[in-house]
């Protein structure tokens, strides 16, 4: 299992992977006789690989799964770093926008066409001043779902990746 994965890791495929929890045990069985048998020794290591594409898992999961004594516990699901920094600034600005549109809406409800931001910031980061007339406070939210695509040779049903934004903000409207 190991040289398969650094085999992998090698060829890209593999982005990281560890080894750990070692177990050794020995059983002494009975026989139907009543009899102590010969020592029947158990040996399991885990491994954890990171993919860096999930078909690559697929085809490693094919490769290794017929052999005896090897179990495939689970798949965890999640993105890249700079894919989940480059989604996270997308729902930001996707939240920031909903926060704009919605003040432009009420100052246009109130007859008023200028709106101005003054403040924006995460949920509970707003300075703690009270808004000045006609400068709502509007909290907008802002998501995407993200989930990886499900591999060839064999069937995953890959966990919704979830990243949303909320974002509070003052606007002064004219």
């Amino acid at each position: 299992v190991r040289a398969s994965i650094t085999e992998r890791a090698d060829a890209g495929s593999v982005v990281d992977w560890t080894s750990k929890r070692l177990s050794v045990r020995a059983e002494r069985p009975w026989s139907s006789e009543g009899k102590r048998l010969a020592p029947v020794y158990y040996a399991s290591i885990d491994y954890t690989a990171t993919f860096a594409e999930a078909s690559e898992l697929s085809l490693w999961v094919s490769d290794i799964s017929p052999w005896d004594g090897v179990e495939v516990g689970g798949v965890d699901w999640h993105l890249t770093p700079e894919t989940r920094t480059r989604i996270e600034r997308d729902v930001a600005a996707d939240a920031v926008g909903v926060a704009v549109t919605r003040a432009e809406a009420y100052a246009g409800a109130l007859g008023l066409g200028e709106v101005t931001p003054l403040e924006i910031a995460d949920t509970g980061l707003i300075s703690s001043g009270q808004p000045s007339p006609g400068a709502p406070m509007l909290k907008a939210r802002g998501g995407v779902a993200f989930a990886a695509d499900s591999a060839p040779a064999m069937e995953y049903e890959p966990e919704e990746i979830v990243i949303s934004a909320t974002v509070e903000a003052r606007f002064l409207a004219r």
